[in-house]
């Protein structure tokens, strides 16, 4: 099954279709990124998650305010005022203080150096999804969507079977063939059960079968979009961690 390529190139796409745009005014504070009323976050998350190469990211707004990350493998390392590789646990105070900085801009710039002191291989850092997880209410559609195809792509490491049916009727499916029939099979009523609510937010369901069965599913359930997935109960809790963030 797929390690995360089509993830890859997804994102490769999108910054190939931005180097075609017209490039952003720069000035002395920076390249613009952003600019109105509401985006401020978004705008710096995607910076983040474009940046591969070990660099340290520079966000000012404009009014002396700034932000300063380290960013290896579209990961935050470090960021100002913490001296040390950050962890997960920390994931909530560093959204936190993403958070004060872009509300409190109305226009954001980047400015982008290359790091020549290399992190350790071991040193992992918080990608965007880990810092989503604890951002206050900021989960638009995108974001969600985003979320989703993170969620499939870390699924896809230890699932049996996925079958991703959509609304239109496309039906997208890896793994088993045998599994991904009873899958599909299941599909067929999720039309009539009730979906995720209005607001976009994601449901999910898992059931494991008798004792004797090693196999467990996990049923997504969002707006226009039904997801299965067979996996083998002794990976439950890295299932139930991987998609936690949807309940």
């Amino acid at each position: 099954m797929s390690d995360g390529h089509s993830d890859d190139e997804r994102r490769l796409i999108t910054v190939l279709e931005q180097l075609g745009r017209e490039p952003a005014p720069c000035t002395e504070a920076g390249r613009l990124i952003f600019e109105g009323d509401d985006g401020g976050l978004a705008a710096v998350l995607s910076q983040i998650d474009q940046t591969v190469l070990p660099r340290r990211l520079s966000f000012c707004d404009g009014d002396g305010r700034s932000l300063i990350c380290d960013v290896v493998e579209r990961r935050i390392m470090k960021i100002a005022g913490a001296g040390n590789v950050l962890s997960k646990e920390e994931a909530f105070r560093i959204s936190q203080k993403l958070e004060r900085f872009c509300d409190a801009a109305s226009v954001i710039y980047l400015r982008s150096e290359i790091l020549s002191d290399m992190h350790s291989s071991g040193d992992i850092g918080l990608s965007t999804a880990d810092l989503k997880l604890h951002l206050a209410d900021r989960r638009t559609a995108a974001d969600v969507s985003a979320l989703i195809e993170a969620s499939l792509s870390q699924s896809e490491s230890y699932a049996l079977a996925i079958v991703d049916h959509h609304a239109d009727g496309s039906m997208h499916q890896n793994g088993q063939s045998r599994l991904c029939e009873i899958l599909r099979e299941m599909c067929a009523p999720s039309a009539g059960e009730p979906e995720a609510d209005q607001q976009g937010s994601p449901t999910h369901q898992i059931w494991i079968g008798s004792p004797g069965d090693g196999h467990a599913v996990l049923h997504v359930s969002l707006i226009g979009r039904h997801i299965w997935i067979v996996f083998e109960v002794e990976n439950l809790e890295r299932c139930v961690e991987t998609w936690a963030h949807l309940a």
